[in-house]
């Protein structure tokens, strides 16, 4: 589904820059993993890499971190890197409401990135958003599926800040 290639790239046992693995995304999840409740038909999720602690232990051999226990959750402490696929829906579906820190690039198409009811701003391609912990969706209107890289990196809400509740 993902026309893209994921190298891993590491030092070999002399120190010298390697790549270790060289081949497609290959885990894909066709289903909503944030919660069942929500209606989310064709959106896909693909899963680049993904850590479970900061700092990240850097290893010769380590390929492919994808497996979380939870599909779709940031680990406590960790990241996501994915890309995810929003098709045209009629409504939105997908909300973040989550303590995480989203670094979204837009790589196809468009949708809307709605900060809550009314309040939307238009993201195309080489679009670039950084979400800190707010409640946000991504409605795509559009024909086009619109993809997005993110990378969600685990966060904290402090002093005053708290979780949010859906719209």
């Amino acid at each position: 589904d993902v026309d893209a290639a994921r190298r891993v790239v590491a030092d070999d046992d002399d120190g010298k820059a390697v790549i270790l693995s060289d081949g497609p995304i290959t885990r894909t999840l066709e289903r909503n993993p944030f919660g069942e409740n929500l209606e989310n038909k064709g959106l896909k999720f693909h899963e680049i890499w993904e850590t479970d602690r900061n700092p990240v232990p850097l290893d010769r051999r380590t390929l492919a971190p994808t497996d979380g226990e939870i599909p779709g959750k940031v680990a406590k402490g960790g990241t996501k890197a994915r890309i995810i696929d929003y098709p045209k829906r009629d409504r939105v579906t997908i909300l973040n409401s989550a303590p995480l820190l989203n670094y979204m690039i837009v790589l196809e198409g468009q949708a809307y990135h709605r900060q809550g009811p009314g309040k939307e701003t238009l993201i195309s391609k080489g679009d670039i958003v950084v979400n800190r912990g707010s409640a946000v969706s991504i409605w795509n209107r559009f024909e086009e599926t619109c993809r997005i890289a993110d990378v969600a990196v685990d966060g904290e809400y402090v002093g005053d800040l708290k979780s949010h509740e859906p719209w």
